[in-house]
């Protein structure tokens, strides 16, 4: 089914997975196989422009381009770009300028010409919130020029504010305890009195309001006007109502289920989650939000991890002792959350070389009740994220692999290996993927085909990861592989100087921050 979609007049922008379709008066016009997840489409407004020109959010870290079936060119952006918008709504003054956001926070405006992309300003996210999920351009402020209003998964709402033509200035923020799933700015309650509408993941609609809630009464006295104070007292009446039914249907649940000829169904829910990697201090961040409130949350992994403290956390965790070798088990962590929190974040710290599953047992505050389980890779290069650009200086070790084994199979065993690879099989004979390590810095490069694969890397270690899990992968399917292995000349030095560079972060990462668990 089609995840993410544009209008614009007669024209239907669609985009599922890796597919791109494009209508006009529902007929079939255009049609896109991206090499990497979409995440976003949009059009650039047709009536400022003489062609119509689609752009791609692709989770490769990737915007594309097309120019009917075909990709007009590409701009590599700092993090998987989650959702795009017409900068002031109408592409700015050219109707080429389009923002983006990030899931890992970073916000951004670029000018999508039709020979290069121009970027314009980036703000990234200093202060570690959430990944952008939503954007709108509003004048909400009255001073005539639209500012930038912001969603993020963490519940936060700000307002960008352009003081100067270069990049807009945060200015307001506001606190929501649910991820905001859409923004919009606009005239709703009153009139002369603009308003920013937000909905939530569990379906909340809420409002901020430029209608002053006091009046001025004396010199430092504020007093709130009539008006108002009927809004308060109509709203308690409505939540009081809402609380007698609440209790109304509580009791007849009651009742229904000590009857004999009652049946229990077991209530569905819907997790909203997300797993990971942080490029500024190398974890993993797992978020689990809920529709309802989450009750318990329970973690199980077979590989050794270790937890991180999060101060948006509240919950109280315990630990369970248990022994690696009869069950599997490295970690056994039960998290025991406050009334009324539907959304828990934690920070996961991995091990690159040990591979496994980490899985979440979320039990919610419903009756009866009932748990939900996700599963999360931890995958044997797990601290390696996904790069466009390699320091090709810099010496390298290489691990060339050959064999009867087909460009699927060797796709697979990539995917196994490595985050943020895409499931799908590349279109085409080889393809090539880099990595840089967010930990120690160090990068990997891999290219393969059908029955060849070549790596290349700085780091030995990575190296040897990949040379053990290709061969543990081959020898299941009982593929035979030529494998040899290369190193630069002044590896040993240049190794050794990197190493001894990062012993006091490593030591400071795994023994300072944390007491590291191995079961």
């Amino acid at each position: 089914y089609y995840c993410f979609r544009y209008i614009s007049g007669s024209d239907l922008f669609l985009g599922a997975s890796y597919i791109y379709n494009h209508y006009c008066d529902c007929k079939d016009q255009h049609y896109y196989l991206s090499g990497d997840k979409i995440n976003d489409v949009l059009c650039l407004p047709p009536d400022k422009l003489s062609c119509i020109i689609p752009v791609l959010a692709c989770q490769d870290r990737v915007l594309r381009v097309l120019q009917g079936s075909d990709l007009l060119y590409e701009m590599e952006v700092p993090g998987p770009p989650a959702v795009l918008a017409l900068n002031n709504g109408n592409g700015g003054d050219s109707g080429e300028e389009v923002l983006f956001g990030t899931s890992d926070g970073k916000i951004g405006l670029v000018q999508i010409t039709g020979v290069s992309p121009i970027e314009k300003w980036k703000i990234g996210n200093e202060k570690k919130r959430g990944g952008i999920l939503c954007m709108d351009s509003f004048d909400i402020l009255g001073d005539g020029v639209k500012e930038l209003l912001i969603g993020r998964d963490d519940g936060i709402l700000e307002i960008y504010k352009f003081e100067t033509e270069k990049n807009p200035v945060f200015k307001y923020e506001y606190a929501l305890s649910e991820s905001v799933t859409s923004i919009q700015g606009g005239c709703v309650g009153k009139e002369g009195y603009d308003e920013i509408v937000t909905s939530t993941f569990s379906g909340w609609v809420s409002g901020l309001t430029t209608e002053p809630t006091h009046e001025e009464c004396g010199l430092d006295e504020l007093k709130m006007n009539h008006e108002m104070q009927n809004k308060v007292l109509s709203l308690r009446n409505e939540l009081e109502q809402l609380q007698m039914k609440v209790l109304q249907e509580r009791e007849k649940y009651q009742q229904s289920s000590q009857s004999s000829t009652a049946v229990s169904a077991v209530p569905t829910f819907s997790i909203n989650d997300k797993f990971a990697l942080n490029k500024d201090d190398a974890s993993y961040s797992l978020v689990l939000e809920v529709q309802a409130a989450i009750d318990i949350v329970l973690l199980q992994c077979d590989v050794p991890i270790d937890l991180k403290d999060v101060d948006k956390n509240s919950a109280v965790v315990s630990f369970t002792d248990c022994e690696s070798e009869p069950n599997g088990n490295f970690l056994l962590a039960t998290y025991r959350c406050q009334v009324h929190t539907s959304r828990i974040e934690l920070k996961i710290l991995s091990i690159e070389g040990r591979y496994g599953t980490l899985q979440a047992y979320v039990i919610p505050r419903v009756q009866p009740k009932t748990c939900q389980v996700r599963q999360y890779q931890i995958k044997p290069l797990s601290l390696h994220q996904r790069t466009h650009c390699l320091d090709h200086d810099r010496p390298m070790n290489t691990l060339t692999l050959k064999g009867q084994f087909s460009f699927a199979e060797v796709h697979s065993w990539i995917v196994f290996c490595l985050p943020e690879v895409p499931e799908k099989t590349p279109v085409g004979e080889s393809i090539s993927f880099y990595f840089q390590n967010t930990f120690l810095d160090t990068q990997l490069e891999c290219t393969y085909r059908k029955g060849e694969g070549y790596f290349k890397s700085d780091n030995i270690s990575t190296i040897s990861i990949l040379k053990d899990v290709l061969s543990k992968e081959a020898t299941k399917r009982k593929i035979n592989l030529n494998i040899s292995c290369g190193k630069d000349y002044f590896f040993t030095f240049y190794d050794f100087i990197l190493y001894v560079k990062y012993i006091p972060v490593a030591i400071d990462f795994f023994l300072v921050g944390s007491s590291f668990r191995y079961g």
